[in-house]
């Protein structure tokens, strides 16, 4: 079970990054900031999808730690997204 884990924890990463790339790709040609910030939340979701694995196994923090880090970096990947989507 902790492979499949694994497995959908880099799939999840990898599909974040590329979405966070195509976002930055599209605010350089169209130079529109809400496309930068919708890169920055896929960026930090991304990595914080693969944080709390980091932390658990190789840092050897507790469980609770490795999640409250990674759902606080989820909630600011969320804001970012929010604040791209957001009536100007």
């Amino acid at each position: 079970m902790h492979i499949i884990l694994m497995i959908f924890k880099i799939v999840s990463f990898l599909i974040g990054v590329y979405i966070a790339l195509l976002s930055y790709r599209s605010y350089v040609k169209k130079s529109d900031p809400s496309l930068l910030y919708l890169g920055a939340g896929f960026a930090v979701i991304s990595f914080a999808v693969i944080i709390e694995g980091i932390i658990y196994e190789v840092l050897l923090q507790s469980l609770v730690t490795a999640h409250t880090i990674q759902s606080v970096m989820f909630t600011a990947g969320m804001i970012l997204i929010y604040l791209s989507l957001r009536s100007r």
